[in-house]
């Protein structure tokens, strides 16, 4: 299964037999062609029962490895799973049910921001969600697609992004994939400023090893900006973050960051300041917090899985 998923490509065709009308999709064995049927379209793609992810999990094990349907619904599965592992290991909606029930982000971040509105966005991949006040909250739609938010981005944008900076001081909102990164209108808007992309070395004053692309970046209450780069990090006083500070860049390890945990020293994946002030570091599956800059918060590192909400269960 796990060689399928990484390595087969599918066809998906959306002309359902009328015999199939009321199922979210099929296929057949030996196959790599899935029909999507008309209930497939309005669920969701990670968040509840039969959402998108899992229909095609489901499919994908029929058409590959030959699993079948020996019963249905997530609380058969489970109990199947309990009383009959064997039988469970040949069922198909075990296995949609056991993805449908990870949280793409529990093993990292790809970027993170916090707008003035109060809106905490985390990016993976093409995909991200939304909270509003606690990180525990939020909508049974999340996550979802760049487009729902962004529209159309930059193609390499649209795949993913790198770092996500919101520059309070100068009004504008960064994105940076590689070496480009593209500007949006404002701090709280999803359209873009026309121009972009643009070259980080023109547009951050950068050279070396970070004109190549920046893995997080965060904007601190006291309107100092931060960028980092593997064990690097350079920091701009302007508003605009146009002009790196003399004397940088410098080690993460080298004490402006305080008694970093072991793994932090060697980069960090993504950063956010909420409206209460605090800087939230995210590396791999784990996160730091600091309440006071630069002593970081008794308690962490900590899981991002169980603090950074989950999959809504139904």
């Amino acid at each position: 299964m796990k060689n399928s998923l990484e390595n087969d490509v599918f066809t998906y065709n959306f002309n359902c037999k009328p015999e199939y009308g009321l199922a979210y999709a099929y296929t057949y064995f030996n196959s790599h062609l899935i029909f999507l049927c008309p209930a497939y379209h309005p669920q969701g793609i990670f968040s509840g029962s039969e959402n998108k992810v899992g229909t095609i999990v489901h499919e994908i094990a029929h058409a590959r490895v030959s699993k079948h349907d020996i019963i249905y619904g997530r609380w058969g599965c489970k109990n199947l799973a309990k009383d009959e592992p064997y039988k469970a290991l040949n069922n198909a909606d075990n296995y949609a049910y056991f993805v449908e029930t990870l949280y793409p982000f529990n093993s990292g971040v790809d970027a993170a921001t916090t707008t003035p509105d109060g809106f905490t966005y985390l990016f993976k991949g093409n995909f991200f969600v939304r909270f509003k006040g606690s990180v525990t909250s939020f909508s049974p739609r999340w996550p979802v697609l760049f487009k729902e938010r962004f529209g159309n981005l930059p193609a390499k944008f649209g795949q993913g992004l790198d770092s996500f900076l919101c520059l309070k001081t100068f009004g504008y909102s960064y994105a940076t994939k590689g070496s480009e990164y593209i500007r949006f209108k404002s701090t709280n808007s999803p359209a873009l400023s026309n121009g972009y992309p643009a070259s980080l070395q023109a547009g951050w004053g950068v050279s070396s090893e970070f004109s190549l692309g920046f893995d997080s970046s965060v904007q601190l209450s006291n309107g100092l900006t931060y960028v980092t780069k593997k064990d690097l990090f350079i920091k701009y006083s302007d508003n605009s973050a146009s002009s790196v500070n003399s004397g940088y860049p410098k080690k993460l390890d080298s004490g402006e960051w305080g008694d970093l945990p072991e793994n932090f020293k060697s980069g960090f994946d993504a950063m956010t300041v909420f409206q209460n002030k605090k800087l939230h570091v995210f590396k791999g599956s784990e996160y730091i917090r600091y309440s006071n800059f630069p002593t970081i918060d008794l308690g962490y590192p900590s899981p991002i899985k169980g603090n950074w909400g989950d999959i809504p269960q139904d």
